[in-house]
C-alpha cells in the first residue's frame, strides 16, 4: 500500500496541491496520513477522492469532534502509530515518542509539530516526521503485503 504522509501545512493550500502532482507521479496514494496543524488541508482531500487519516495538532483549534489526538491502525499487518507529537514533547527528545510507540505496538511512529524532516529506526520502530509542507516536505511510505516498509524523505531537506 503506498501512503502519502505529511504535515504541518498550516493552510498551504497550494503547497498540499503541489505534493499531490509530485506524489502522484509514482501512482497514486492508497491513503493519506496527516500528523496535524491545518487539519482542513487534509480533510478537504477527501473531497477529491482520497482516503485520509488524520490527527489534531496543537494549532488545530477548531477540529471536528471525531478527529483525535492520536491514533494506532493497521496497513497490511503493519501498526502504524501517528500523533502530532506536541503532548509528547517532541521538540525535547523522541524517547516519549518511541517509548508511546512501543506502547501501542507499532512498527512505525509518525509524527509532526518539530517541522523538521527525520527518518530513523531505532529498536525495531521507525521514526517518521515528514516537516512541514512550508518547506515542500512530504515523505512516501509503502508497505507491501508481507509487511515490509519502505519510506522515503521528499522536499528540500
Amino acid at each position: 500500500m503506498r501512503l502519502l504522509v505529511f504535515s504541518d501545512s498550516h493552510g498551504k493550500a497550494r503547497a498540499v496541491n503541489d505534493m499531490l502532482h509530485q506524489a502522484a507521479r509514482g501512482g497514486r496514494p492508497e491513503l493519506i496520513l496527516f500528523a496535524g496543524d491545518g487539519i482542513y488541508d487534509a480533510l478537504d482531500l477527501r473531497f477529491e477522492g482520497y482516503q485520509v487519516m488524520a490527527v489534531r495538532g496543537n494549532c488545530d483549534l477548531s477540529v471536528p469532534p471525531d478527529i483525535p489526538e492520536e491514533m494506532t491502525f493497521p496497513v497490511n499487518g503493519v501498526a502504524i502509530y501517528l500523533c502530532h507529537g506536541h503532548r509528547l514533547k517532541v521538540k525535547q527528545s523522541l524517547g516519549p515518542l518511541f517509548a508511546r510507540a512501543r506502547e501501542v505496538g507499532a512498527v512505525l511512529a509518525i509524527f509532526g509539530h518539530t517541522h523538521t524532516q527525520l527518518l530513523e529506526y531505532k529498536e525495531g520502530i521507525y521514526l517518521l516526521n515528514p516537516g512541514a509542507m512550508r518547506e515542500n516536505e512530504y515523505a512516501l511510505v509503502t508497505v507491501d503485503s508481507q509487511g515490509g516498509i519502505n519510506c522515503r524523505l521528499h522536499g528540500q531537506s
